[in-house]
């Protein structure tokens, strides 16, 4: 389970079916959240109803954020250490 915390409220949701293994940021477009998942090699979408849903798959995501319409995605590469930015168009 993860909590959210926002201005106005306080959410909890449940996770995927086999639950989040390694949850590693957060963010939202105002309507849906999106939880980056490291141990699970993917990004899950959280619907107002709180349905739980594969975003996209992505090996080891490190950082999430939203704007403008943008989703923004950090993933780290273990070939030669480097990190890839990844740009999701909503």
């Amino acid at each position: 389970m993860i909590t959210l915390f926002g201005v106005k409220k306080i959410i909890k949701i449940s996770g995927p079916e086999k639950g989040f293994i390694n949850p590693i940021g957060v963010t939202t477009d105002g309507t849906n959240v999106y939880v980056a998942d490291w141990g699970a090699n993917a990004v899950f979408k959280v619907d107002p109803s709180k349905n739980v849903t594969t975003f996209v798959n992505i090996t080891r995501p490190v950082a999430i954020a939203y704007s403008s319409n943008k989703l923004l995605l950090l993933q780290k590469m273990m070939v030669g250490k480097y990190i890839t930015l990844l740009m999701v168009v909503l």
